[in-house]
């Protein structure tokens, strides 16, 4: 759970470091208010996933966005995807920087979270 709640939490990061880019690929998709209940339901609905990959990205393996593609820390490269405001959060091409390394703060937390817990775990008898 801690390691899917921290990719959770760097896809929000990574969305809040590209709000603008969110915005203007939301604006461009929807149209009415229909349209923009749709796109917040459908990412709504995407962010588990989202989650998910997030965690693979900060374990080092990281995911694909089309055929041919890697994005990890280490670098990305990917062809252009679809409109859609999730994929803004996604690294741009290229190698990672400083801040595609604190991903890796992720599975660290999640070992730490298991080194505490297990042990309460095996005294308590459970």
């Amino acid at each position: 759970m801690t390691l899917v709640g921290g990719g959770a939490l760097l896809v929000t990061g990574s969305l809040m470091w590209h709000v603008a880019a969110a915005n203007d690929s939301f604006e461009r998709l929807s149209g009415g208010l229909s349209g923009r209940l749709a796109i917040v339901l459908l990412a709504g609905l995407l962010m588990a996933n989202a989650a998910v990959w997030a965690a693979a990205y900060a374990l080092g393996p990281g995911f694909v966005v089309g055929t041919g593609s890697a994005v990890t820390p280490l670098g990305a490269d990917y062809p252009k995807p679809p409109e859609f405001p999730l994929f803004a959060a996604v690294p741009a091409p290229g190698g990672g920087g400083v801040a595609t390394w604190v991903a890796f703060a992720v599975p660290a937390a999640a070992g730490a979270a298991v080194a505490l817990v297990v042990p309460v775990l095996l005294r308590s008898g459970a």
